[in-house]
């Protein structure tokens, strides 16, 4: 098994599982009053976000640089995402959705602009090109589940095959892999 197989198999698994809820609870119409399962969609979405952080400690070889900055490095990098929308993006669904169940309005402290978003299950309901975009008549900020799987898992095959080819990369990602067999923390006694 090659470095980062699991990372991919895990992304995989996942792209696989949004498929069939999807497929049988929200395409299918039978969903009914839940009105597409959005606490579903916000569990997804999150789930992709912690694995973005997650491929960011690899690829950075540490947990020691701020959230931000390796999740805005790798979006950027690897994903093709303009820098200041992978921020937004991670206020609104990493750790907005992380901290408070839900995304949340964000405002730029600098601008003053409020940012909201339209989420979508699927590409059938927000077209590719409207992906990671900002609407044109006021800060909306589009995304769909399953074109964020899809680029979040094409910009880890891009990173892994970069890792093949760099020892840099390689002893970064042996460096993390080792801390984040095991997670330790302290209980104040």
């Amino acid at each position: 098994m090659a470095k980062g197989d699991a990372l991919l198999n895990d992304l995989i698994e996942l792209q696989m599982e949004v498929q069939h809820i999807y497929t049988t609870q929200i395409g299918s119409g039978l969903n009914g009053i839940l009105n597409n399962l959005p606490h579903t969609l916000y569990g997804y979405v999150m789930a992709t976000f912690s694995h973005i952080d997650l491929i960011s400690s690899y690829n950075l070889g540490t947990r020691n640089v701020s959230i931000n900055t390796r999740m805005v490095h790798f979006l950027v990098r690897y994903m093709g995402v303009d820098e200041n929308i992978s921020r937004i993006l991670i206020e609104m669904f990493r750790h907005n959705i992380v901290h408070t169940s839900s995304p949340r309005p964000s405002t730029n402290r600098t601008t003053g602009i409020t940012y909201r978003w339209l989420l979508h299950w699927s590409d059938d309901q927000l077209p590719r090109e409207q992906l990671f975009t900002i609407q044109a008549h006021e800060p909306i900020i589009n995304l769909s589940l399953t074109g964020l799987l899809e680029t979040t898992i094409s910009g880890l095959k891009r990173y892994l095959d970069e890792l093949d080819q760099s020892s840099d990369l390689q002893q970064k990602f042996d460096a993390i892999d080792a801390q984040l067999r095991t997670n330790e923390f302290t209980i104040a006694t």
